[in-house]
């Protein structure tokens, strides 16, 4: 976790400046082993910068999470809508990264639910396959369905991107798991996502097949 992160940094730039100051107070202290010292400080220094940073922000995703779900109120809403407008807030940013947008929307589809957080759900998969599925993908394609059956509403968001890892997939519903550096991944996207969709008396799945 950020936390865990920023009290590693902590306690090693601790280790290295009481080695410094006990290499201070010997006979001697060469150039290259102090220059090696002040480095180690200076990584220790920018990785609980980024720890911290990432700490704040999920202190402030956390807030604004509560605050959204305590004001939002049970409603009947038009998914089929809420999502024609989600996708035209994403044609820019989808049309800048080339991605080949497959929107497949049924007509008329009514829900019953928290409607900001469900789209906050969709917008962080839609979010996910651009960040990390289709970053290197040579022809990008996104495809979007919308569906109801006589049992339940099915919505899919699939990317034909570099997919995931066969060992991370227990894993990624799990709060602070990324397979991203430090400072660069929260971890918490799905994890939250499973969390509204419980809410809802939903289901997340992964299917490995594209589309």
């Amino acid at each position: 976790t950020p936390l865990g992160n920023a009290t590693i940094a902590a306690s090693t730039m601790q280790y290295l400046s009481q080695g410094l100051l006990d290499d201070l107070s010997g006979p001697s202290l060469s150039r290259s082993k102090l220059q090696k010292t002040l480095h180690s400080l200076l990584e220790g220094n920018a990785l609980l910068n980024r720890a911290l940073h990432s700490a704040s922000d999920l202190v402030q995703r956390f807030r604004s999470l509560a605050v959204e779900q305590h004001q939002e109120a049970l409603q009947t809403f038009n998914l089929t809508y809420r999502c024609q407008l989600l996708l035209e807030e994403w044609s820019t940013r989808l049309k800048q990264g080339k991605v080949e947008l497959q929107a497949q929307i049924a007509d008329g589809i009514m829900q019953t639910g928290y409607p900001n957080a469900l789209l906050q759900v969709l917008d962080q998969l839609i979010d996910n396959a651009m960040r990390h599925g289709l970053v290197s993908s040579q022809q990008p394609q996104l495809l979007f369905k919308l569906s109801e059956t006589q049992e339940d509403i099915q919505l899919c968001v699939c990317d034909n991107g570099l997919g995931i890892a066969e060992d991370n997939l227990p894993r990624i519903f799990e709060p602070f798991f990324t397979t991203k550096p430090i400072g660069e991944g929260t971890g918490l996207g799905l994890s939250i996502s499973k969390g509204i969709l419980d809410d809802h008396q939903a289901t997340i799945f992964l299917n490995r097949k594209y589309p």
